[in-house]
């Protein structure tokens, strides 16, 4: 019969390394779904307060005419601004921006938001103005952000905005299923909303800043990365709108 006193041989130094290894594998594995679940949980907080705080939007729109808004001062960006609005930190972004979740959102964010709503891809989801570059990755943990000194909505001008379209945070994944046509909402304050229609969806170079320049009518302009020979961001996609209608309250 075996000694029943006799202790266990310890593990060897393999198998210690062996367990440590597959509990990194397990954490790497998890770790992105858990992030997206948080970030996403975040920014459905973050749009139902939104929504909560602008109120109940009209279904009628009527149609808007241009020679009665005004011209809004031309915006010039810096390619390196824009650039740093485009590409992420990667792991440890995700990992500074754990704070940014439910009741801990920052005020002076919620405040500043407002709603974007595109039907054809089922997006709803908080757009947060930027008052510089600096700060515009925080806005875009949470949903998109509007490109500091960008245009209002009833000026002629171009809006522009950005959001992720891979990592935790991809809002903007399923922007390449917009077509010619399709309407974007942007619900903007105290009941007025404001609607547009794209013209154009196209894939861009990285260091085409072009389609941010000032336009000749009311444009939204949604930029995000684009997967190119391998690069998540190797090129850009561009879906440029242009204002249709505006709810009755809002007084255009």
């Amino acid at each position: 019969m075996r000694d029943k006193n006799r202790s266990r041989p310890k593990p060897s130094l393999f198998v210690w390394l062996s367990r440590i290894i597959i509990v990194i594998g397990i954490l790497a594995l998890v770790t992105p779904y858990a992030l997206r679940y948080l970030y996403y949980q975040s920014s459905v907080v973050l749009a139902l307060q939104t929504e909560d705080r602008l109120g109940t939007f009209s279904n009628a729109y009527e149609q808007v005419d241009y020679a009665q808004l005004p011209m809004a001062s031309p915006v010039a960006y810096t390619p390196e601004e824009i650039d740093a609005a485009q590409q992420g930190l990667g792991f440890l972004d995700d990992l500074t921006g754990l704070g940014d979740v439910g009741d801990s959102i920052d005020q002076s964010i919620s405040e500043n938001a407002y709603l974007l709503a595109i039907p054809a891809i089922n997006l709803k989801i908080s757009v947060i103005r930027c008052k510089s570059f600096a700060n515009i990755y925080r806005c875009m943990r949470l949903g998109a952000a509007i490109f500091p000194g960008a245009p209002e909505p009833n000026e002629i001008g171009n809006i522009c905005m950005s959001a992720h379209r891979t990592g935790s945070r991809n809002y903007f994944r399923n922007l390449d299923k917009l077509s010619t046509g399709d309407v974007i909402y942007l619900h903007y304050a105290d009941n007025i909303s404001y609607q547009y229609q794209v013209v154009n969806v196209s894939i861009i170079e990285p260091d085409d800043w072009s389609v941010t320049g000032q336009t000749l009518y009311p444009a939204l302009t949604l930029l995000s990365c684009q997967e190119y020979q391998g690069v998540s961001s190797g090129r850009r996609i561009m879906v440029r709108a242009k204002l249709v209608g505006t709810s009755k309250q809002a007084g255009i």
